[in-house]
């Protein structure tokens, strides 16, 4: 499995985990602030960009050769 799938694999279960959590889902019932968000977001764009560049560098290098 690639870096940037990996990233946003897991950017995605963090996301899903706090939308669970904000759903009220295991939640004693008062929101609180949820590092979970944030840090999704980070790993599916970091995954993101990740995934593009390493597939940019596999088009090009097809296309040098």
């Amino acid at each position: 499995m690639q870096v940037g799938t990996v990233a946003v694999v897991i950017g995605a279960a963090l996301l899903w985990i706090d939308a669970q959590y904000l759903a009220g889902i295991g939640a004693s019932g008062t929101p609180e602030a949820s590092l979970a968000a944030p840090a999704g977001f980070v790993l599916l764009f970091l995954g993101t960009v990740v995934g593009i560049g390493d597939g940019m560098r596999r088009l090009l290098r097809r296309m040098a050769a």
